[in-house]
């Protein structure tokens, strides 16, 4: 009896080894690592004809691969496939056949997809929620982002700082700062994401005030924070503000990028402060940036028009050693 044991034992410890050795080979060091996503399923024809079965991991392997390809018809087969074999999709196969679909343009498919998983009780989770809401969100199918949200909601699960974000994003202001307030009271932390789309919404209305209070709430700012609240001041022309936080920058060690420059260079022209747009412009080529937003043949008009032609000249001098280059049939002097 005891021996009968010993060989039941041993036969189950070969089939775990033979389908650990399968699974390794589907997995991200095997075949669908190199795009060989065919001779995958042929393993898992020969596992299935070995009697083996192939479990969740394996499955979600081979379906990100063709989702990778864009072979969806081939990793919906396998996704039917996993259920008739009795193995369970987790919610790692949902979101991958999801944000395949959605990648792909396939939206009104990758919804009717997510009703089904649900309707099937599926391991659904945040995540997945993320990229059908993500997907309808950049579509412009706000309505049904808006119905997904509140799906969600229903669900029992907790929608995250992700989640907030793409619906603040979306949202006409009114809503994003109800989306804004909702998601502190829950206890949900804002992220640079978060801040910057807030900043950004109250300088379109002018409430700059209020984007000023937002900003300063912020235990770290990046360089995009910045411009955003720079950006807001100077379309406002408020562009002594914008400068003052250009200095905080500098003061904070945190390093102005092309966006910045271009922005107060635009700032100070709007107002009529040629000189200083020109000092932020010579700043910003001498520390290696070139914008093809904003060039010297945008600059140089400014100068001539307010008789600087001795800078205009200096500039045009500067421009030849440069890499920039320009043909003179960009500027008159």
């Amino acid at each position: 009896l005891q021996r009968d044991i010993l060989t039941i034992r041993l036969d189950d410890a070969k089939r775990t080894f033979e389908l650990m050795g399968y699974q390794g080979m589907l997995s991200k060091h095997g075949f669908c690592r190199d795009k060989r996503v065919e001779d995958g399923v042929a393993l898992l024809r020969e596992m299935s004809r070995r009697g083996l079965v192939a479990d969740t991991v394996s499955y979600n392997t081979l379906i990100h691969g063709f989702c990778q390809m864009g072979e969806l018809n081939a990793d919906h087969s396998l996704f039917n496939e996993m259920i008739s074999h009795g193995v369970s999709p987790d919610s790692i196969t949902c979101a991958i056949l999801v944000r395949g679909l959605c990648g792909n343009g396939k939206l009104e498919k990758a919804l009717k997809m997510f009703k089904v998983m649900r309707e099937r009780n599926m391991d659904m989770d945040t995540g997945v929620y993320n990229i059908i809401i993500h997907g309808m969100c950049k579509a412009g199918k706000l309505e049904e982002a808006w119905n997904l949200f509140t799906d969600l909601l229903l669900s029992g699960l907790q929608p995250d700082v992700k989640t907030y974000n793409m619906m603040i994003r979306f949202s006409t202001f009114w809503r994003a700062e109800k989306l804004y307030a909702e998601m502190l009271s829950r206890g949900i932390v804002p992220d640079t994401i978060t801040y910057i789309s807030m900043i950004h919404g109250l300088c379109k209305q002018n409430n700059l005030a209020e984007a000023r209070k937002v900003f300063d709430s912020m235990d770290s700012k990046s360089c995009s924070t910045y411009n955003t609240l720079i950006n807001g001041y100077c379309k406002a022309r408020r562009v002594d503000d914008g400068m003052d936080l250009f200095c905080e920058m500098y003061q904070r060690g945190i390093v102005a990028n092309i966006i910045t420059y271009t922005t107060l260079v635009y700032g100070f022209r709007q107002v009529g402060d040629f000189k200083t747009a020109l000092d932020i412009f010579q700043e910003m080529v001498s520390n290696g940036m070139h914008s093809s937003s904003i060039t010297f043949r945008d600059i140089l008009p400014d100068l001539c028009s307010k008789k600087e032609l001795q800078k205009a000249v200096a500039m045009l001098v500067d421009l030849q050693k440069s890499e920039v280059g320009m043909s003179s049939k960009n500027v008159r002097l």
